[in-house]
């Protein structure tokens, strides 16, 4: 599969996922819709106290998805700023993000070319979505991406799959830190997802852009999937 080939089937699986299934699941919900465990760490101050609330400034969710995450920093006073890579995706997560009363703006790039200018942001958040790569190359360009788009001191919060998580059981290796997913029923079923081998490599990566990086791990446990991953983040020197 060429280059080209792989980045448009992954743009049609996106667009189906987040655009069908996702959304159908997804009906209904109430209150803040993305991930619960980044509003606490905001409003606990763990990712500094300066962060508890937006106060109108500029907030990135990166790979937006569904943007429901930035539904959360909307709600949390931040001015709303998301991209993903179809103009679908991103027509859909401001159609979302205006259901819940928050004005985002949201436009069509990737983690390797986004779509905003240089030091624009204040906070920078990207949830398993750095992973959709074939070499560490392009991880390192999107670190340096984000460390572009932060201003001086701006944080970085980002999430990627730990290499126990469930999603590369029975996957089968496909180059260098390759992993193609055999999941099925699962929208990423065949395709190749990038697996960091262990914290030092994530960490060698993230440094060479930002200081005071710190890297835990988040695990969920759901019957017979554990939910695995990395959980990193740091500051714009």
């Amino acid at each position: 599969m060429t280059p080209s080939d792989r980045d448009r089937a992954l743009r049609e699986r996106h667009n189906e996922f987040f655009t069908g299934e996702h959304a159908r699941n997804n009906r209904g919900r109430v209150l803040t819709p993305g991930q619960q465990k980044l509003v606490s760490l905001l409003r606990m101050g763990a990712l500094g106290e300066n962060l508890r609330e937006g106060r109108g400034r500029p907030a990135l969710d990166a790979g937006c998805g569904a943007g429901f995450n930035t539904v959360s920093l909307g709600l949390l006073g931040w001015r709303a700023h998301a991209f993903d890579i179809t103009p679908e995706l991103a027509e859909n997560a401001r159609a979302n993000a205006a259901g819940y009363g928050v004005e985002a703006e949201v436009r069509c790039g990737t983690n390797q070319a986004v779509p905003f200018a240089d030091a624009s942001m204040d906070l920078l958040v990207s949830m398993n979505a750095v992973h959709y790569v074939e070499s560490a190359g392009e991880i390192e360009q999107a670190f340096a991406e984000f460390a572009r788009v932060l201003r001086p001191g701006g944080r970085l919060y980002l999430t990627t799959n730990h290499p126990e998580n469930w999603i590369f059981q029975d996957g089968e290796p496909a180059g260098k830190n390759l992993v193609r997913v055999r999941r099925d029923g699962d929208y990423r079923d065949g395709l190749t997802l990038y697996r960091f081998r262990n914290e030092a490599e994530l960490r060698s990566l993230a440094e060479a852009h930002f200081s005071d990086v710190r890297i835990g791990t988040d695990m969920q446990e759901y019957f017979v999937k554990t939910l695995r991953n990395y959980v990193l983040t740091g500051v714009r020197a």
